[in-house]
């Protein structure tokens, strides 16, 4: 019976590890959401401004990509190391 009750408490705990795990990731998703939101208003202030300059847009563009692809990466990684 002991066993049984160890074994649950263990499983909360793991639920609750894995819960924070999402909610930090959530948290750290939303910060790079609003960074990707003035991203993109910076975005269309520059390719008014810089009608045919497509490499500066696709940079822009880029700089953003990797931090989110980077952040999902590092999010699976966590949640497969703690399952």
């Amino acid at each position: 019976m002991a066993s049984t009750a160890q074994a649950k408490a263990e499983l909360y705990d793991k639920i609750a590890d894995v819960r924070a795990l999402v909610h930090n990731h959530i948290d750290q998703l939303q910060e790079l959401m609003a960074r990707a939101e003035g991203h993109s208003q910076q975005f269309v202030t520059l390719t008014t401004r810089l009608d045919g300059m497509e490499a500066c847009s696709v940079t822009r563009f880029t700089e953003m990509e990797a931090p989110l692809d980077n952040h999902f990466g590092k999010f699976t990684q966590d949640l497969r190391g703690m399952l």
